[in-house]
């Protein structure tokens, strides 16, 4: 194991448990800014960097070996630690030892310790090799598991980053990827932990809480004092979260983000009606209309200059474009109307943010209110943004439908069209109770030969009600795979 420092002349410690399955280089950019403010103790894990001969053995020796190092170069007390993933575990079990006093810790989906059979844990563990091994030898299943544009970092080339990354994954040695997979589903954790005084929270991504459910229980029974919470994935929340403790905090470090896209907005346009165009998305979508207007912000139809703004603004990759299909039967890339079209912001951290930017900063019990959907306000626009960031996610393209109804001015509305197979998939998004799905209905009635499903996306349980199904919203990313 290797640990690299970074920020020496910081007084403050920070200790940085990383995934497993990432290069030194991917943390790069995270490092950087982490250091200007924190002497940064940056983990590498035995059999991880080729520069660095052995194989990884345990999360348990890892914690030991970690604590030895600290305290043999004068190091009593940290300031801040973090782990994501099987870092998560090691910070788990350095806390559970209690040997290294630490004031606040983070575990960012932490791995906890399966709670089941042995001979069930020992065919997880065939799976979770098997599905190493595939993603490693396949260019394909890499990138179905991990789209690009997703994961790769804005600036960077996705080939040249994925290249890098299929290469990377080639150097793990078979010990390594069965010894990872193993120790951080069943390390060791003493009972009860020891008693400490740090500051703990665990975090989960906004599309991962089912996932991370069976973690979440145990660190709640584990570490009673944790806080859980759900945040965005921002790198510079890391360390905003460690100074605040707030969501406030983090909603800070977000609208510096956002100013940082107008600075180059502005770049590309003076007068700054990028800007406005993207400060208007949630407030447009809040009103539930057909389509994104420029007008709404002008007061005139949109002029040739509007429509080039408009193509810089899609071009920045900050939003999220969706075109309304005009003919489901045939195809809904070809029959897309590119005069009709909504858009969305493509971090809904962000948009959160933008929904109260008119407010100072974003207050703690707003967040709070809003994670326990107890928010007085219809909320539906925020998780249709939701939706589509996890629906683009998936590498696919943006579609919606309007048609008239019959002896009416009125339209019906499709929220989102994926194709699957032959057929078309219909969402609707609601957020709270499923309420009426009249444009569902008539969808399914309108296009039954083309249709392959009608989904209802909420907080509801999975149901089925005739020809609708209803799935939570975190089952999204699923559906999109089929």
């Amino acid at each position: 194991m290797q640990i690299l420092e970074h920020g020496q002349a910081q007084e403050r410690t920070l200790l940085f448990f990383p995934c497993t399955a990432e290069p030194v280089w991917a943390f790069a950019d995270t490092i950087t800014l982490l250091s200007q403010r924190w002497h940064v103790f940056q983990v590498v894990y035995d059999g991880h960097q080729p520069e660095y001969p052995g194989d990884f053995t345990s999360v348990e020796q890892t914690v030991d070996e970690v604590i030895s190092y600290l305290k043999s170069h004068g190091v009593s007390r940290l300031g801040g630690a973090y782990g994501c993933s099987m870092g998560g575990a090691c910070l788990t079990r350095m806390l559970a030892l209690g040997e290294m006093p630490i004031d606040r810790a983070i575990i960012d989906g932490g791995i906890t310790p399966y709670q089941l059979p042995f001979l069930v844990r020992k065919l997880l563990l065939a799976r979770d090799v098997l599905s190493f091994k595939m993603a490693a030898n396949s260019r394909k299943i890499l990138e179905a598991a991990f789209p690009p544009e997703r994961f790769t970092p804005a600036g960077h080339d996705p080939k040249k980053e994925y290249d890098a990354m299929e290469a990377y994954l080639k150097t793990f040695s078979d010990r390594t990827i069965r010894n990872v997979f193993w120790s951080a589903n069943n390390y060791a954790l003493p009972k009860p932990p020891a008693k400490i005084a740090t500051k703990i929270t665990y975090w989960y991504g906004d599309d991962e809480k089912r996932d991370r459910r069976r973690d979440i229980q145990f660190i709640k029974r584990y570490f009673p004092q944790a806080r859980i919470q759900a945040v965005g994935g921002m790198p510079q929340a890391v360390e905003a979260f460690v100074n605040g403790e707030s969501f406030s905090a983090i909603d800070m470090v977000k609208r510096q983000i956002i100013k940082l896209y107008e600075d180059d907005f502005r770049k590309l346009d003076p007068s700054g009606m990028i800007s406005a165009m993207y400060h208007s998305i949630p407030a447009q979508l809040s009103k539930g209309g057909k389509k994104y207007r420029t007008s709404a912000l002008t007061g005139k139809r949109k002029s040739s200059k509007e429509e080039k703004l408009l193509y810089d603004l899609i071009d920045s990759k900050t939003v999220l474009p969706s075109y309304n299909t005009t003919d489901p039967r045939v195809s809904l890339s070809l029959t897309k109307d590119l005069d009709s079209y909504k858009m969305y912001i493509a971090d809904t951290g962000l948009f959160i943010t933008l929904m109260f930017i008119d407010r100072p900063v974003a207050e703690n019990d707003i967040y709070a209110k809003l994670l326990e959907d107890k928010l007085p306000a219809n909320l539906g626009y925020l998780y249709e943004n939701l939706v589509a960031q996890m629906i683009a996610a998936s590498g696919r393209e943006l579609f919606y439908h309007t048609w008239k109804r019959e002896k009416s001015t009125h339209y019906y509305e499709i929220d989102f069209l994926i194709t699957q197979s032959s057929k078309v998939s219909a969402i609707e998004v609601k957020s709270s109770g499923v309420g009426k799905h009249e444009s569902l209905t008539e969808f399914h009635k309108k296009y039954s030969k083309t249709v392959r499903d009608c989904v209802i996306i909420s907080q509801k349980d999975i149901d089925r009600e005739g020809q609708i199904s209803f799935l939570p919203v975190y089952l999204t990313p699923f559906l999109c795979k089929f």
